[in-house]
């Protein structure tokens, strides 16, 4: 289903997004994109792979949800951080 009319527009959150940190596979570079229109693209770049997902998400408050996973986050001057897996990923607006 898709989110509530404007649950996803946010001059804080839409916009391209990209990290540069280690997980259990390696180093992982990732591109992270929130379009106004409640639809994102990820692209999680390792060593040997790449994988790519898109769809729906939605903002409520100091979290996004996509699907059903709820991400909770924190803006400060250009950098997005996101708590995935009791794990805090940081990103810099492109």
């Amino acid at each position: 289903t898709m989110p509530r009319p404007r649950a996803c527009v946010s001059k804080t959150l839409n916009g391209v997004w990209t990290s540069h940190h280690m997980t259990q596979l390696g180093p992982t570079w990732e591109k992270l994109v929130l379009r106004p229109n409640c639809t994102y693209y990820v692209r999680y770049q390792l060593l040997f792979m790449r994988i790519a997902a898109r769809g729906t998400y939605s903002i409520d408050g100091d979290a996004i949800h996509v699907n059903d996973r709820v991400l909770h986050y924190e803006r400060t001057g250009r950098r997005l951080v996101i708590e995935e897996n009791h794990e805090l990923i940081s990103y810099t607006r492109r």
